[in-house]
């Protein structure tokens, strides 16, 4: 419902709009450092509501009817998971005291994480097509088969978690000490 109201709502002139001055490459010699400028912008547009939902929630319809790009919304939610570090972090630099070292601690591990998540799955071009190429799959897939987002969504946020805990509980039974 959401999709569809979008779409009637940025047809036409709007949606000539957005392409034409958004969803752009930059010039010349330039061109390859477009996804890295979509990567800063989202990092600022979340910074600037404080909240990555916020940013995901409006660039996962606008990626469903085509007004922006799977590649340049990728772009943008990796910025987004680096951007929203900036809270921990400040939020980290306002505690004083005792915890202060703690906070640091849990928000610069936050940070290295998503860098190192940005730095395996965005830097790397081979290894940025494969989450693309994936989202593409899965919404093949769940265009033929509606039931299939269902199974996916419970098997990689249940199962999948489920049998990793099963296996760490298992698994000081079979090691050797």
């Amino acid at each position: 419902m959401i999709v569809r109201n979008l779409k009637s709502v940025l047809s036409g002139h709007i949606n000539r709009i957005i392409r034409e001055y958004i969803d752009k490459d930059l010039p010349g010699v330039f061109k390859p450092l477009t996804d890295y400028l979509y990567v800063i912008v989202g990092m600022l547009m979340t910074v600037a509501v404080q909240s990555s939902s916020i940013v995901c929630a409006v660039i996962t319809p606008l990626c469903g009817i085509g007004v922006i790009s799977l590649e340049r919304a990728y772009s943008l939610i990796v910025g987004c998971c680096i951007g929203t570090t900036t809270t921990g972090l400040i939020a980290a630099l306002a505690s004083m005291g005792d915890g202060f070292a703690e906070s640091m601690q849990v928000s610069l591990a936050h940070l290295f994480f998503n860098m190192v998540g940005f730095l395996l799955w965005f830097v790397v071009p081979c290894a940025r097509r494969l989450p693309i190429r994936l989202a593409l799959w899965a919404g093949a897939e769940t265009e033929k088969y509606r039931w299939w987002a269902f199974c996916y969504i419970i098997g990689l946020f249940l199962a999948f978690p489920g049998l990793a805990f099963i296996l760490s509980l298992v698994a000081p039974i079979f090691s050797d000490k």
